[in-house]
């Protein structure tokens, strides 16, 4: 018999007959948050009525809203004299025992088998991959928001089902709490059942307060930024389909989006952009995206924008289609388009799950991102909830004044949302402008082909940093080439060769696969800008964006062992100049339309040109890396506790800067470099801290606007559960956030790992800890690395970009940690070294210190 809690339920779950279904009801309240919709979908879809019933009242306790939980709860009503007893297992409460004690990956791998099991109609079943991208999609986040802060003891039990709370009468569910008394304005009696749980008494006798039709008082006191999707016949576009209207296979529809009270016919659970104290000229812009041979969008038909009005209102500023083409029925409301946004689609004449994805903008930045899924029939027979959503990607769950005025201060040129489509493909998802037309366009990857680029990535940074391109091993030899500040510009030139390859390879890709033109994009990216690279927290699709190379070339055309590479001769002018004291590297011509090697590459391409890229020079120029040209941020969704990513960190006069380091006596530049960073500004206060409890003690009363980690970390034995290794070996991991309750309402602290010889910590590994950080703890983002780092590094690196990010001087004002980020990259590229390329900033590139005045 297996001794450890994770074996022994995952062999309860293979070994027994139990429906899984009726499993789960008794596990409802250990179910990893980021699995809640798609544990509610296969609920929906349960054969067995009343284990139906049971089990959707029970996930409804979890939604965050009553509305959502009034909504969803009256769709299943119990089933006259039933009782939990009738649906309940005997293995359920020993499976909750041991599921109570696991890591929070741990749980999350166990309730994935459970569904599987549940979606291939066997406990033990193989793995048969739901659709993907719809509720119970499997590229959902790995990081999830717990409902308790550790495990239990091994004879302590979760608390069990109350019996009597689940009984029905056949009315509505009804709970075993009191009814709450008439209130002063006449409303109604609520039923509140533990956890907040809420349900009308019934679904056939809605009490007042809970219908929306029942007052003109009622009706305007709802909440008006509730986002409401779906779909309209094609003959009168304000003729909108019902939620048991299948679509019809070879028909045409619109998709239509309104922002304002809830819709009788919208799909889905309610969601919402809280609007309140916004400024009347904020403008959201409004993109769908196809999947493959799924719902087809129209080209330049495909872009709607709204604007907020003065009255808290949102209305439509450009409709995706000429409004005098839009049908509308004889009895449309007069402003029927002046409130819904309306894209026209076409459906597959295929049965089947098809989807459209819909993404929300403000500024370029993406906002809030939608998977729809609409169910496809030859035959109009009603289908229980046809139509459904899924929002899957959320930097903000408001748009407060002061999240737009962080976003348009300087507007972001480009959006790019990467995901796991489910089936083996990633989608790459451009949205921007750099003031002309927008620029929007998809590119549709295979996992295998986009997996090899981003090994090749990694590869060619091991080859730059040690010499080889495999993973760092201490007891391999090598050892770091950048250990002197001796400036070579011979190996300079050529590691940005290697690293550009990579890059090359990456771009072409997705390039290739685009509808559009590349030129499209290359004129769009031309210039320095913001760029935001949207991660689901797909842990197969961290795009090493900075490496990425958009300048033409034939690497293969070299024979790179052997090949004398060259520096672009207009950077290589203004590497000279800067190094003498001259203007920055961020002056140079490269990035400003000026570069020697990107008209040689316009010329190539004239077509009265017999050059072509294999004529050009073995030559490279920095400024064709993204991470050079652009300031880059990748921030994750939030699906934790913290529904809103802050676009400032807030302070009142000092600076708290927190150090957390390793005391191992191997880090020869630690106190050097900790003295460095006390003496960079005067109203920059760093304490310092040596150990799990020291630095868990002070998390948990105080918080510091800058966390920064200088350690070791590295992977438990027979895991992937990273750790931070602090003190002399105390290990810090993401679990200890959740466990210890460490969370911050204000401010919102940058938390900067450092991770010295960090090995096998990479980005998916790392993704565990960010996630905890930001969505657990309410971090304002993480800066982390594509792969393991030495001291040298890590100390010049982390002074560039905290001097640049608080203002010290030789500067003369705080930059976004965008701009923070690029300008150490490019100091470190003036002293001769390209690895602050490895450097990444899990945050809106746009984030920045704000100072407030003193009361």
């Amino acid at each position: 018999m297996p001794q450890d809690s994770f074996e022994r339920v995952q062999v309860l779950l293979s070994e027994t007959r139990a429906n899984p279904l009726a499993l789960l009801l008794d596990l409802t309240r250990l179910l990893p948050e980021s699995l809640l919709q798609r544990a509610i979908w296969l609920a929906q879809n349960a054969s067995d009525e009343t284990l139906k019933a049971f089990l959707v009242h029970a996930l409804a306790k979890r939604l965050p809203t009553r509305a959502d939980r009034i909504e969803l709860t009256n769709r299943y009503p119990m089933t006259a004299g039933t009782a939990i007893d009738d649906v309940l297992t005997p293995e359920g409460k020993e499976a909750k025992r041991l599921i109570a004690k696991l890591s929070e990956r741990q749980r999350y791998e166990v309730f994935d088998q459970l569904f599987v099991a549940v979606e291939s109609g066997t406990t033990g079943g193989a793995a048969s991959l739901d659709p993907p991208d719809i509720p119970g999609g499997r590229d959902l986040p790995f990081t999830v928001e717990l409902p308790f802060t550790g495990p239990v003891d091994e004879d302590e039990e979760l608390e069990d089902f109350d019996d009597e709370e689940f009984e029905s009468d056949g009315g509505g569910f009804e709970s075993v709490g009191h009814a709450e008394s008439e209130d002063a304005d006449g409303g109604g009696a609520e039923f509140d059942v533990d956890d907040g749980f809420e349900a009308v008494p019934s679904a056939a006798e809605p009490s007042p307060t809970s219908s929306p039709q029942s007052s003109t008082a009622d009706k305007t006191s709802e909440p008006r930024d509730v986002v409401n999707l779906g779909f309209a016949h094609n003959d009168a576009a304000d003729n909108t389909v019902k939620p048991h209207e299948p679509l019809q296979t070879g028909q045409s529809y619109y998709f239509w989006l309104n922002i304002g009270r809830k819709h009788k016919d919208a799909i889905g659970a309610t969601t919402r952009i809280d609007l309140e104290k916004l400024p009347e000229e904020a403008v959201l812009t409004v993109a769908i995206f196809a999947f493959e041979n799924e719902l087809a969008i129209a080209p330049g038909q495909d872009v709607g924008e709204l604007k907020i009005q003065k009255d808290g209102s949102v209305k439509v500023l450009r409709q995706p289609v000429a409004k005098k083409s839009l049908p509308l029925s004889t009895n449309a409301p007069a402003d029927y388009l002046d409130d819904f946004l309306l894209f026209p689609i076409s459906v597959p004449n295929n049965e089947a799950i098809h989807r459209l994805r819909c993404n929300i903008y403000c500024a370029q930045v993406l906002v809030q991102s939608y998977v729809v899924s609409a169910n496809v029939k030859s035959t109009p027979d009603p289908v229980d909830e046809a139509c459904t959503k899924r929002l899957d990607y959320v930097l903000s769950q408001s748009l407060r004044a002061s999240h737009l005025a962080s976003m348009t201060k300087e507007p972001h040129l480009l959006s790019l949302m990467v995901n796991n489509n489910g089936d083996g493909s990633h989608s790459f998802r451009f949205f921007g402008t750099d003031g002309a037309a927008p620029y929007k366009d998809d590119a549709r990857i295979d996992g295998q082909q986009l997996a090899g680029f981003l090994k090749q990535a990694r590869r060619a940074m091991h080859k730059v940093s040690w010499g080889n391109e495999n993973e760092w091993d201490e007891n391999s030899g090598f050892a770091y080439r950048y250990q002197t500040k001796t400036f070579d510009r011979k190996k300079l030139t050529k590691d940005l060769a290697y690293l550009a390859r990579a890059g090359w390879r990456i771009y072409s890709g997705f390039v290739s696969h685009l509808s559009t033109t590349a030129a499209n994009l290359e004129t769009l990216m031309a210039n320095p800008g913001l760029l935001q690279i949207a991660l689901k927290l797909s842990p197969r699709a961290v795009v090493p964006a900075a490496v990425i190379y958009d300048y033409a070339w034939m690497p293969d055309n070299f024979d790179f062992e052997n090949t004398d590479f060259e520096l672009c001769p207009t950077f290589s002018d203004a590497l000279d100049k800067a190094r003498a004291g001259g203007p920055p590297l961020e002056e140079c011509d490269c990035f400003k339309g000026g570069c020697a090697l990107k008209k040689m590459i316009a010329e190539v391409r004239d077509p009265d040109s017999d050059k072509t890229l294999g004529d050009l020079p073995p030559m490279i120029c920095p400024s064709g890396f993204w991470g050079y040209r652009h300031l880059l941020g990748l921030p994750l969704t939030l699906d934790g506790a913290n529904k809103d990513l802050p676009p400032v960190i807030d302070f009142k006069g000092d600076l708290q800067m927190v150090a957390c380091v390793s005391t191992d006596p191997l880090f020869v530049e630690r106190d050097p470099h900790i003295g460095r960073l006390q003496t960079l500004k005067s109203a920059l206060k760093l304490e310092r801290d040596e150990g799990y409890k020291a630095i868990v003690k002070r998390l948990k009363k105080t918080t510091p606007h800058l966390l920064y980690f200088y350690c070791h970390g590295g992977i438990r034995a027979n895991t992937e559960l990273p750790y931070l290794e602090i003190g002399v070996k105390d290990r810090f991991g993401p679990e200890a956030l959740i466990g210890e309750g460490i969370s911050w309402k204000g401010p919102n602290p940058l938390v900067f790992i450092n991770g010295c010889h960090t090995t096998s910590l990479n980005p998916e590994i790392t993704l565990d800890f960010v996630s905890s950080f930001v969505q657990q703890s309410g971090a304002a983002g993480v800066i982390g690395t594509e792969i393991t780092i030495f001291e040298p590094l890590a100390a010049k690196f982390a002074e560039e970009c905290f001097a640049r990010f608080v203002g010290a001087p030789p500067h003369t004002e705080s930059m976004p940690i965008g701009k923070a980020v690029r300008g150490a990259r490019l100091e470190l590229l003036r002293q001769g070294n390209p690895l602050g390329l490895v450097y990444i900033p899990y945050a809106v590139a746009s984030l920045r210190l704000q100072e407030t005045q003193q009361n």
